[in-house]
């Protein structure tokens, strides 16, 4: 994911958020970024971009909430969700929660190996995918591709799951490319 400093609209770069089990197991992570919006009197007011926010569980789900909600300086949170978030449903208030539907096209690749083989990025690094997919079980394997859209079969590495590398990567501002 890039954070291109020109793309922020003026906020801070990504921060990452990582829910853990006491056993030390990531179980859901936020992405989210700081910056201020006007207030309407003269001055402005904090605002939290929540970028993406995953969970395998409810608790996590509500951990990571309340985590942006406790955001020192911050009045507003924007995040765009699904038309079912759970969210309203935690809140003490529902009607704290205004929603805009938003179209969106999500597109289910029937080829996975073929549309990330024709895919390009200007980086100089090997993106391996572990798809697993109960509707077209084709698909299932390991799937990638290097620069300029290079078929990948094999990642030399044991894959890791995303939280896991967010967990380790948390202090850098942006995503770079492994060393």
């Amino acid at each position: 994911m890039a954070d291109y400093p020109h793309r922020r609209g003026g906020a801070a770069s990504l921060r990452y958020a990582v829910h853990q089990e006491n056993s030390g197991r990531a179980t859901g992570y936020a992405l989210h970024r700081h910056g201020s919006v006007p207030d309407g009197l003269g001055g402005s007011g904090g605002v939290a971009e929540a970028v993406e926010l995953a969970a395998l569980s409810r608790q996590a789900y509500a951990v990571l909430w309340r985590f942006l909600a406790g955001i020192d300086l911050v009045t507003w949170i924007d995040y765009e969700g699904a038309v079912d978030e759970p969210l309203p449903h935690l809140l003490v208030g529902a009607r704290a929660v205004r929603g805009t539907p938003v179209d969106r096209l999500w597109v289910r690749p029937v080829d996975a190996g073929r549309a990330l083989a024709g895919r390009t990025h200007r980086l100089p690094l090997d993106l391996v995918l572990d798809v697993r997919d109960d509707f077209c079980p084709w698909n299932t394997g390991r799937h990638g591709c290097g620069p300029k859209g290079t078929p990948r079969a094999a990642n030399p590495r044991p894959p890791r799951p995303i939280c896991a590398w967010a967990r380790r990567n948390s202090a850098r501002p942006s995503w770079a490319a492994p060393r």
